[in-house]
């Protein structure tokens, strides 16, 4: 399967209820490491946070 891990991370407060997370991402596998960017948008519901968007892209020559 492999290690997932985040770097990079820019966490921008739209409002107290909503955020726009921008970072990089890496999966370490045996065989590749892939990695690339990623955009979430989270609001914040009475049962917490949950991600409303998620966009990844994998960075090519990864």
């Amino acid at each position: 399967m492999g290690a997932l891990t985040f770097s990079e991370l820019e966490i921008t407060e739209l409002s107290p209820a909503a955020a726009l997370v921008l970072g990089r991402w890496r999966l370490e596998r045996e065989h590749d490491h892939p990695g690339g960017v990623f955009t979430l948008v989270l609001r914040k519901f009475p049962e917490g946070w949950r991600i409303i968007l998620d966009h990844t892209s994998v960075m090519s020559g990864q």
